[in-house]
């Protein structure tokens, strides 16, 4: 049996019409709907909640009226809205400091190289080669925090070990002359 417009209009009242009309065909083919919806508050500010709403039927099967209940997650859905905004802010922050460094990083490591032709002394020399080795221990650890920074955004994927045992493989503290 088909729902009375009455029902219909009942969800209408705070719920977009092509809304309410899914919410009310689902109800008529399952008995029961959920899901989120949102309207307009009798002020005119907007009102977002979890509805859950099912159909009572009499002995016979017939629906006789609609039961429901709801959760207003107005203010829930706008933190979020909030933290994904901080997200992608902070995310362009750190892109862009990230590449300030690693141009800073270069032009270290320009200097280094260019250094490196005019030392005799070995002390020096030895001290260079540090100097060289812990700029480029900067830059591996500035490129990683690319890799920090998308964890958790993408879906989780099988990654070769290799890279990251060579990456420790190859990292030494400096030892004291």
């Amino acid at each position: 049996m088909r729902l009375r417009i009455r029902e219909f209009r009942i969800l209408s009242l705070w719920t977009p019409e092509e809304e309410s009309r899914e919410i009310v065909d689902a109800l008529q083919k399952t008995g029961s709907w959920s899901g989120e919806v949102s309207g307009t508050r009798k002020d005119g500010s907007e009102i977002v909640v979890e509805l859950a709403v099912s159909l009572v039927r009499d002995a016979h099967g017939v629906p006789v009226a609609m039961m429901g209940s709801f959760v207003d997650i107005t203010e829930r859905k706008a933190a979020e809205e909030a933290l994904q905004t901080a997200s992608k802010k902070l995310h362009l922050l750190s892109g862009i400091t990230r590449h300030d460094i690693l141009n800073q990083v270069m032009a270290l490591q320009g200097y280094l190289d260019l250094t490196q032709r005019e030392i005799d002394d070995p002390t020096l020399s030895r001290y260079h080669t540090e100097a060289e080795k812990a700029a480029n221990a900067i830059q591996k650890q500035i490129e990683f925090t690319k890799v920090y920074e998308d964890l958790g955004v993408h879906a989780p994927t099988w990654q070769p070990l290799s890279p990251l045992i060579e990456v420790i493989d190859h990292t030494h503290p400096p030892h004291p002359p």
